[in-house]
């Protein structure tokens, strides 16, 4: 059971999904004036899934190059079937599509929006340097947005943080192209992409204290000690 938890975490390349789950977060805590703790897992599960769901369908669409140039990888090594993939992916939309139903349409509505982002990115995108990284930043947008969904009407005045994230993820897509030509370009990617929720403590800090910051520095810590053993890029 614990090698099948496992290779789940490595498919879905646990950090990164820690890192959604703090974009979400950050933007609830910045929007919000009171606090659900209903309001707050049912969030972070949406943004997980929804993230899962997407790492998913990137090695489903990518199984046959893997096989040839990524053996080692999760669904070639055969240590999770394609069977199993494809059931994780449905289960991860599902999941995500009714929570956010039960928060509300504004929530149910960006959820859609993330998931159409998600399948163009991957299915039409990604192949492409511009388009694949408008595509990845504007996840990371949406996920901010995914935050403040059950406040959106409050939405216009923190607008710019979404707009500087997906900037930000823009960026570092952009540099994660020429990774493969430097061991240190890889390096700094990988610290880029842990800096992400650094970023959010900022934001979260700056309008709502150090306190409410409290669980994405638990969230930072975890990606810190999970990256050791599970792959980010």
């Amino acid at each position: 059971m614990l090698n099948l938890f496992n290779n789940y975490f490595s498919l879905i390349r646990l950090p990164n999904c820690l890192s959604a789950v703090s974009n979400v977060l950050a933007g609830y805590f910045i929007i919000a004036d009171i606090y659900q703790t209903k309001e707050i897992i049912a969030l972070a599960i949406i943004s997980f899934c929804l993230y899962s769901a997407g790492i998913i369908l990137n090695d489903l669409i990518d199984f046959d190059f893997d096989l040839k140039y990524n053996a080692k990888r999760i669904l070639p090594s055969k240590k999770i079937s394609l069977g199993s993939a494809k059931l994780l992916f449905f289960l991860n939309i599902i999941t995500s599509l009714t929570l956010s139903l039960i928060l509300g349409v504004d929530t149910f509505t960006i959820t859609l929006m993330l998931i159409v982002t998600i399948v163009i990115y991957d299915y039409l995108a990604k192949k492409k340097p511009i388009s694949s990284s408008f595509f990845m930043g504007l996840c990371r947008g949406l996920n901010w947005i995914l935050g403040f969904s059950i406040y959106l009407d409050k939405t216009s005045n923190f607008i710019h943080i979404p707009i500087i994230i997906s900037l930000y993820i823009i960026g570092l897509t952009i540099a994660s192209k020429f990774e493969h030509k430097s061991v240190a370009i890889h390096k700094s990617i990988i610290i880029g992409l842990v800096m992400i929720v650094p970023i959010d403590i900022f934001w979260v800090c700056y309008y709502k204290g150090v306190l409410i910051s409290m669980p994405l520095f638990i969230i930072f810590l975890s990606i810190l000690i999970l990256k050791k053993q599970y792959k980010m890029s």
